[in-house]
């Protein structure tokens, strides 16, 4: 059985949501685009896109990663954070950043 992440990220109908991942946080201004809240010296990687949907009742973008099964991973932290790339004339930004343990 494969394992699954899944994220759920809510931005303006249209936008495209860059997702990154990283082992570690950091806290880096990174104007104007607000800050970096991975840390690029540990692993940083793109890991998908996601385009939040133009109709509906929540503008809810969704993605789902599969997570290795290997037990070496256990208790690692992954950090997520996305670029907000817009389709209308709003610059891109950073969102805010999440944690999470690979658990079993």
């Amino acid at each position: 059985m494969k394992l699954k992440l899944k994220l759920s990220m809510a931005s303006v109908p249209g936008d495209w949501l860059l997702i990154f991942w990283s082992w570690a946080g950091a806290n880096i201004p990174v104007p104007p685009f607000g800050t970096l809240e991975l840390d690029p010296n540990a692993g940083f990687i793109l890991a998908g896109a996601a385009k939040v949907p133009i109709t509906g009742v929540d503008p809810i973008a969704e993605a789902s990663f599969s997570v290795t099964q290997d037990t070496s991973f256990l208790g690692l932290k992954v950090h997520a954070q996305a670029l907000d790339w817009p389709t209308s004339t709003n610059r891109p930004r950073l969102t805010n950043s999440i944690v999470t343990t690979i658990t079993r």
